[in-house]
């Protein structure tokens, strides 16, 4: 009967915010449009056509969360301001929303927008009827069109031969946008005309733009078939058809907006020449973030990359390249490079709220000292003091843990390797070395302390694809102090003694990110990758016993009266997003990591093993509160830091919104567990298995509110409740428990998450 009458209670609610009583008289609400595309005959391509169409609409409906809407109502309610500021101003038209009704579009110039979409996309034979359906207060548009089949390429002629570009357009010829037999589309031919006019102006051809190519279409031959022939525009002028070279490179290396080349001193070293030379930075430097050179061609190409490895040093604040004819000299361009330098050094001292994947949230202080250009070779000298103590929102539990952490990295331009490689990218690769001191108190029952030195290689081929590779890491942990309770769970535990042992590491790691968020254009399905990789002990281990392999585990090899791990361990990430036309985003991601010991270990350090649970995985259950496998400890242990694992799995599903300006909203459903890989006396049920992990997947669901402040922070407050616990071989049946009002129920199975940033 409680829930019975809560779920009117919120139904009633959510019913008084539709807004919809105080649409005028006359008005209607604007719904939404709806699109019924009907083809002459099946054609895959034009599966894309209902979102591109919705795409061109010019507003869309006003936000709604299940049959109310809450901004609208604001927006309502909220009297006209008299100001442009002021606490009515802000919930008029900041978490309000101004009323879209459906006399806002003009529905014949919308019209016209759908016709023009469908010729570029090869349809010139089409209908298009419409009609709106309305229902009191708020009004639907309808659409029914009719397609005949899209028009193809045909027969795609070159230009004919004419001086130097005919020459230089035949060896780009097998990378074109257009094909015989593609459907037409008129944004691959305006790709097409920027491919080729950006590869003329990589050899040579500076002044030539896309604007001097058209093409000749011919519909004559067959109805449903376009041939294409392209042309070089008469009006092309003269100096648009020759390659230009470079003749001098004149670098401004501190420029304040004054020097002049014919006012100012001139120092040449190497292939520049130094306007006013400041030697800021060393000319070797410069040399490998300009790619330009004397006595080559014009490359536009060279020029981007030139800007973006020489911003990417970290150094400069602008970076500008202008390019003049030389003087008294045909077919010569002298390039000019402005370099503005940033601040050398930056303090900078941050109070954050801190919030980890842990369900630990609590106030931090962040130090960071950077030193640029610290010794005048583009060095990035950064040192990162950072404090931050945490407790454990949710239930009556008082566990804290706390941080203490001195990073410390100096970066350098280029790879500093024995060997000479030569990254030609329009990012610069970078070399880094540093050292990272931590200690670290874990609910209050374990101070674990982790000194690490590392020396590594950073790069990107593109954007969104980076790499990271530490060819050596050397990692020390000690275990400094524990509490009584967690002490008499090591006695019995010999996997968790092992596994917070004092340890050295020594490996190598490596990581890939693929990530189109980065990318310049965006799609409406985005994907993100990431991929880490690591191995420890398998150097010393050869050294030691001339094989990689040799278990010596029982009666393990050290150094200096340290045992040294041995494992290799991947963790993949993959997430899909998902943009709606309502301004909300599906969020789908797919996770897990595998940590194998041999050799000289039996057991994975416990800082390198997994466990589930936290704000950002299974949402209604604590940090090290699920698994492994089916296992569950005594209701009495009040101590899980020993629930980990070697192998995880997971996966959520996010579905993020709008609910007024900055406050958004979003449901998720989260599934995942651990396991070991071998049986474990202390966890029964606990061992991966082929048939059986499956069932003992845990599952959350909930919802969420995000303060997006864009540009600035997210705060997140997410409400987790169980569906399934993992129990022995299976799981248990968990939501047909649901009773929020029982504080038994509340304490066991709902779970509230603050956090800042988004979960992934």
């Amino acid at each position: 009967m409680n829930k019975l009458l809560l779920f009117i209670c919120s139904l009633l609610l959510f019913a008084s915010c539709s807004g919809l009583r105080h649409v005028p008289e006359g008005k209607h609400l604007y719904q939404g449009t709806t699109f019924d595309i009907q083809y002459s005959q099946k054609e895959d391509v034009n599966k894309r056509l209902n979102g591109e169409l919705l795409g061109l609409l010019p507003l869309n409906p006003n936000t709604k969360i299940v049959a109310s809407r809450p901004s609208l109502w604001f927006y309502y309610v909220t009297k006209e301001p008299k100001k442009d500021k002021g606490l009515r101003n802000f919930f008029k038209y900041k978490i309000g929303e101004k009323p879209v009704y459906m006399s806002d579009i003009d529905w014949e110039l919308f019209d016209k927008r759908l016709a023009y979409h469908l010729q570029d996309n090869g349809f010139f034979r089409y209908s298009i009827q419409r009609d709106s359906v309305s229902k009191k207060k708020t009004a639907t548009m309808n659409y029914q069109i009719s397609l005949d089949r899209a028009t193809r390429l045909g027969k795609l002629s070159e230009l004919e031969e004419k001086e130097e570009i005919h020459q230089y357009l035949q060896s780009v010829k097998g990378k074109s946008f257009l094909d015989s037999g593609d459907v037409y589309q008129f944004r691959n031919l305006e790709n097409e005309r920027n491919r080729l006019a950006d590869s003329l102006k990589n050899r040579g051809f500076y002044y030539f733009t896309p604007d001097y190519f058209y093409y000749k279409a011919d519909t004559l031959r067959q109805t449903k078939t376009m041939d294409l022939d392209l042309r070089l525009d008469e009006k092309t002028p003269e100096e648009a058809l020759h390659k230009y070279e470079v003749k001098n490179v004149y670098v401004y290396d501190y420029y304040d907006g004054k020097q002049k080349v014919e006012t100012s001193e001139i120092t040449e070293i190497g292939p520049f020449k130094y306007v006013d030379f400041k030697r800021y930075v060393k000319p070797s430097v410069l040399e490998l973030g300009i790619l330009i050179r004397p006595g080559l061609l014009y490359q536009a190409e060279a020029s981007v990359f030139s800007q973006k490895r020489l911003l990417g040093l970290g150094i400069y604040r602008f970076v500008n390249i202008r390019y003049f004819p030389t003087p008294d000299e045909k077919g010569g361009l002298d390039a000019h490079i402005y370099l503005t330098p940033r601040f050398k050094k930056s303090f900078q001292i941050e109070l954050e709220a801190v919030s980890k994947s842990n369900n630990f949230a609590g106030p931090g202080l962040n130090i960071n000292y950077i030193n640029r250009n610290a010794f005048g070779g583009a060095e990035l000298l950064k040192i990162r003091p950072k404090v931050s103590f945490e407790t454990q929102f949710g239930g009556d539990s008082t566990t804290y843990s706390y941080d203490f952490q001195i990073e410390t990295s100096l970066e350098l331009p280029d790879l500093w390797t024995p060997f000479n490689i030569r990254y030609k990218s329009q990012f610069l690769p970078k070399t880094k070395v540093g050292t990272d001191f931590k200690a670290k108190s874990i609910q209050s029952q374990v101070i674990l302390f982790s000194a690490e030195a590392f020396y590594g290689f950073q790069w990107r081929k593109k954007a969104h694809k980076g790499f990271q590779w530490d060819p050596i890491f050397i990692n020390y942990i000690h275990k400094l102090r524990s509490s009584p309770e967690f002490d008499e769970i090591l006695e019995n535990n010999l996997r968790l003694q092992r596994s917070l042992q004092d340890q050295l590491l020594l490996g190598t790691r490596f990581t890939y990110t693929y990530n189109e968020l980065l990318k310049a254009q965006k799609k409406w399905i985005q994907m993100y990758m990431s991929i880490n990789l690591e191995t420890v002990g398998n150097v010393l281990q050869l050294i030691n016993t001339g094989s990689i392999t040799k278990d010596t585990s029982e009666d393990p090899f050290k150094i200096f009266s340290v045992p040294h791990s041995q494992y290799i361990k991947i963790a993949p990430d993959f997430r899909l997003y998902m943009d709606t036309f309502n301004g909300g985003q599906w969020v789908l991601r797919l996770f897990g990591g595998l940590a194998q010991p041999y050799g000289n270990a039996s057991s994975v350090p416990f800082l390198k093993q997994f466990y589930a649970g936290g704000p950002n995985d299974l949402r209604s259950f604590r940090s090290w509160g699920v698994g492994p496998g089916g296992f569950r400890p005594d209701e009495n242990n009040s101590v899980s830091l020993d629930r980990t694992g070697e192998i995880k799995l997971g996966a959520n599903a996010e579905y993020r919104f709008p609910i007024i300006s900055f406050l958004k909203g979003a449901w998720f459903l989260d599934t995942g567990n651990i396991w070991t890989l071998n049986e474990q006396e202390e966890f029964p049920f606990g061992e991966f298995r082929l048939n059986q992990f499956y069932r003992q997947i845990a599952m959350s669901t909930g919802f969420g509110f995000r303060v997006d402040i864009q540009g600035l922070f997210v705060l997140r407050l997410d409400f987790g409740t169980t569906v399934f616990s993992p129990k022995e071989e299976g799981t248990e049946w968990v939501l047909n428990q649901f009773n929020p009002l029982n504080r038994d129920w509340r304490k066991n199975y709902l779970l509230f998450n603050f956090a800042i940033g988004y979960p992934f």
